[in-house]
């Protein structure tokens, strides 16, 4: 218990005599332990008072103090402390007020006393008592009780009454409300002087039809309607009346408005005409037909096709544009002069001179709001695509690239090769092959699936202006090689690049509407070599058209994302050849972002089976950077596969996919007429293998490979010449190069020029590669050399540096060798192929079952191809 400020000794006193008037009279009382065991108090060496302390705690009176008694004592305290003490403690004048309070209630109680004190209650409780405590004395007597619940009693009963008698008012009130609205319609209808039956027609009291009359006009008895006062015609017997009130006029109101797509739907719908004037011309169009078509590209969301006799006139908010039929005919008006260019549906007409007549119209138009899509150049990344690529066969005749679609091995077969097709159209051949592509910012990974490689998949990456090719065969990648590639498997990084788009167009297709936008990809080449090769029409103008979706109900594509790609040569600037290829999307999924790892990880890359290999003209620092980053996968010792490449057919290549066909069976990928030949066809088969095991027998060990260039176009001239010399050792070995080859050294020289344009190269032309079975990196020998020569063009003040390539690579089944002239890499790192040359060494000749030395003869001079 707390101590006090002010010690009171009420509280001991009292404790002590109730203590002590409690133990007397008592008998024996022991202490009961846990065990059983017995103590009695009196035999314990303790002051009286503990002892008289232990004997009231015995409060049953059983003689026994036990758990149970101490526990019960514990709680009193800890209760005594708890309502009458403050933050756990209790002082002596808290224990006499809790004790005082408590024996004053309890005496009360057992006197049964008349008065309730409410002194201790709560101060709220209190101001209660005050107003029924009329004598002021602290507490309420049970008179005071009974005369204040009387009082209540009677304010209820009062309340009562009062309401009996609104209630009765009200009934009153309403009764008199009734009878009067009663009586004023009675007096009200006997006041009539006509009413209306149920057919419509107003009659009088006595049962009359009421006749009305016009002030302004009368009836003639020919059923004329005229005005009144005009006077009747007089008309003598056989004459013409020409005199007489004039008839009446009438005519349908069609106010006219401003067009505008902002006008609703049901405004729309009374649109009956519009009218196009421009002193002294004048143009009205009946409106057949109309629609309503969602745009995201639009102004205000949506635009409103109004569909004429002659042609369609699209609104888009207050913008109006005429289609092509349209514009022809306003043409043939003398109306060309209001018609501009550049619109998305068509020519654009001059705002002002058109307006539309309605047969009713209502002054009420739309919001105009818009959500206007990105531009290509702006789209977000990080998303997984799936493409299908078709590119045509690039030949000048028909014939010749039919021919390139076809077997060369076996000139039987009639059907195309894997992945070729006809157009049903023009019959021109072309390739497809489909892409599964991961975009993230500055990384692009294409996994590429062909169908002249059914077990294998090309990756082709491109981070920060690198670009490498890796090919994929059971989680290994092979013939990583960073270089260039063609523009038919670069659309996608051109399109992620391009700065210079332009909107052509809104264009339907499949209930989807599509921007197409316009770019000119050699625009975008503007290193000094590209701009000299176009400056000369050497490379052809290629255009790029570019399709994303505006709107697409059907859910597959959402509004921005891309839809189509189509690159094609201008038949007006280049007709060297067929070139056309169209990328088309199948999908596009949104994809949480990935580093390279990563993504060749996603397409089954884990490692490598040789570091990658540089090509002669990059060297760049992201070629490095790159190459570094895949040969961080880790080489692992594999055999030798194919290096993927659509466009050849390769006897060797065949054989690898026809033996793990026959083995692994067809599927869906592969199963064709071709491959059904190639693999279960045994006299193809082994005339396959027959070939790939031969070797070259009496084959010559110097050739001499000469190579003339010489391009005309635009008046300008450029000739390239080189004269490779090549010496050649055999082996046995069954380690040999493909064909038998020990060695194959090259040596090449040469120059180029421009002679019409007075350009030269400075330096001539010597460069030596050499390979052999003992020079394998990775399973394949491959030897390049580079002579760099600086072209001066003095009529235009331009200089940049030709590179001259000569390159020997053991491929899967044949010696590759290449010459080439070529620009120098930029800051980029990316070149432009002037020109090149392969001639195939130690070639297997199928039909034959034998290999020879070269494809065609050594010595020939063969016309370059040019690529980009």
């Amino acid at each position: 218990m707390a101590a006090s400020d002010s010690y009171d000794p009420w509280f001991d006193e009292i404790t002590l005599r109730v203590a002590q008037d409690a133990t007397e009279g008592q008998g024996q009382v022991v202490i009961k332990s846990a065990d059983g065991s017995t103590v009695d108090v009196d035999s314990l060496e303790i002051p009286e008072g503990l002892k008289n302390l232990l004997k009231v705690i015995d409060a049953d009176g059983g003689g026994v103090v036990d758990d149970t008694n101490v526990r019960d004592a514990m709680k009193m305290f800890t209760t005594m402390k708890a309502m009458f003490g403050t933050h756990g403690r209790m002082s002596h004048i808290e224990a006499e007020k809790g004790l005082s309070l408590l024996k004053t209630l309890v005496s009360e109680k057992a006197a049964n006393s008349k008065e309730v004190s409410y002194t201790h209650m709560p101060d709220c409780v209190q101001d209660v008592m005050k107003e029924w405590d009329l004598d002021r004395s602290g507490s309420v007597s049970v008179l005071e009780l009974s005369a204040a619940a009387n009082a209540h009693k009677k304010v209820k009963q009062e309340g009562r009454v009062m309401r009996r008698i609104i209630l009765a008012l009200s009934g009153v009130i309403l009764l008199l409300l009734t009878g009067t609205f009663i009586l004023s319609y009675m007096a009200v209808d006997l006041a009539k002087e006509m009413r209306g039956s149920s057919d419509g027609v107003m009659k009088n009291n006595n049962g009359e039809v009421i006749k009305t009359d016009s002030s302004s006009f009368e009836v003639h008895g020919d059923g004329t309607l005229v005005t009144r006062g005009g006077g009747n015609a007089s008309c003598p017997a056989n004459s013409t009346c020409r005199g007489g009130a004039p008839v009446l006029q009438v005519a349908q109101a069609k106010p006219g408005k401003q067009l505008a797509s902002t006008l609703p739907d049901s405004v729309f719908k009374n649109l009956d005409m519009v009218t196009l004037s421009d002193e002294p011309h004048f143009l009205q169009l009946k409106i057949m037909s109309m629609k309503r078509v969602q745009l995201r590209s639009s102004k205000c969301g949506s635009v409103v096709e109004l569909h004429t006799q002659e042609g369609v006139l699209t609104i888009d908010d207050t913008a109006l544009e005429a289609d092509a039929r349209l514009a022809d005919y306003l043409e043939q008006a003398g109306m060309l002069h209001l018609l501009g260019s550049g619109g998305l549906f068509g020519r654009r007409l001059q705002q002002g001179f058109l307006e539309g007549f309605f047969t009713m119209l209502e002054d009420m138009e739309w919001e105009c709001t818009s959500a206007p899509l990105p531009n290509p150049e702006d789209l977000p990344l990080n998303y997984r695509a799936k493409l299908q690529v078709f590119e045509s066969v690039s030949a000048t005749q028909l014939s010749d690239a039919v021919a390139g679609a076809l077997s060369h091995i076996f000139p039987g077969l009639e059907n195309p090769r894997p992945g070729f097709r006809f157009d049903k159209t023009s019959g021109w051949p072309y390739l497809t092959w489909t892409e599964d592509v991961l975009v993230f910012p500055n990384l692009r990974v294409a996994a590429k699936s062909f169908a002249s490689h059914p077990f294998q998949t090309q990756l082709d990456i491109t981070k920060a202006g690198a670009r490498a090719f890796v090919d994929q065969y059971k989680g290994v990648g092979h013939h990583c090689n960073l270089g260039y590639g063609p523009v038919a498997q670069s659309l996608g990084k051109l399109v992620s690049q391009a700065t210079n788009f332009r909107l052509v167009g809104l264009k339907p297709e499949g209930g989807r509407m599509l921007r197409q936008w316009r770019m000119d990809v050699s625009g975008s080449m503007n290193d000094t070599a590209s701009q000299v090769m176009t400056s000369w029409k050497y490379l052809g103008k290629i255009i790029l058209d570019y399709y994303d979706v505006d709107t697409d109900p059907t859910g597959v594509f959402e509004p921005g994302y891309p839809y189509r790609i189509s690159a094609y040569k201008d038949p007006m600037e280049d007709t060297s050849g067929n070139f056309n290829i169209t990328v088309q999307y199948q999908s596009i999924t949104p994809v949480s972002e990935m580093n390279l790892r990563g993504a060749l990880e996603f397409f089954n890359v884990t490692e490598i089976s040789s570091p990658c290999s540089l090509d002669p003209l990059q060297s760049g620092t992201a070629d490095d950077d790159l190459k570094q980053e895949i040969d961080a996968l880790g080489v692992v010792s594999v055999a030798k596969v194919p290096r993927i490449d659509p466009w050849e057919e390769s006897p060797g290549v065949v054989k690898w996919v026809a033996d793990k066909l026959s083995t692994e069976g067809l599927n869906g990928h592969a199963a064709s007429h071709y491959w059904n030949t190639m693999a279960f066809h045994a006299p193809s088969r082994k005339k396959l293998a027959d070939s790939f095991n031969a070797v070259i027998v009496g084959g010559d060990t110097i050739v001499q490979i000469g190579w003339r260039v010489e391009h005309h176009l635009g008046g300008n001239c450029l000739v390239g010449i080189l004269l490779a010399t090549l010496q050649v050792q055999y082996s046995n070995s069954s380690s040999s190069l493909p064909g038998g080859f020990l060695s194959i050294k090259a040596t090449a020289v040469g120059t180029v020029s421009a002679p019409d344009a007075g350009a030269s190269m400075n330096d001539d032309v010597d460069l030596e590669v050499e390979i052999s079975e003992s020079s394998r990196i990775g399973g394949f020998a491959k030897s390049c050399a580079t002579k760099e020569g600086t072209v001066t063009i003095p009529l235009s003040g331009l200089d940049f540096t030709i590179v001259a390539v000569v390159c020997l690579a053991e491929k899967f089944d044949h010696v590759l060798f290449t010459m080439m002239f070529a620009s120098k890499p930029d800051e980029t790192g990316a070149a432009f192929t002037v020109a090149t040359i392969s001639k195939k060494l130690g070639v297997m000749d199928a039909p034959q079952s034998t290999r020879k030395l070269c494809e065609e003869s050594c010595s020939e001079f063969a016309e370059p191809t040019a690529s980009v």
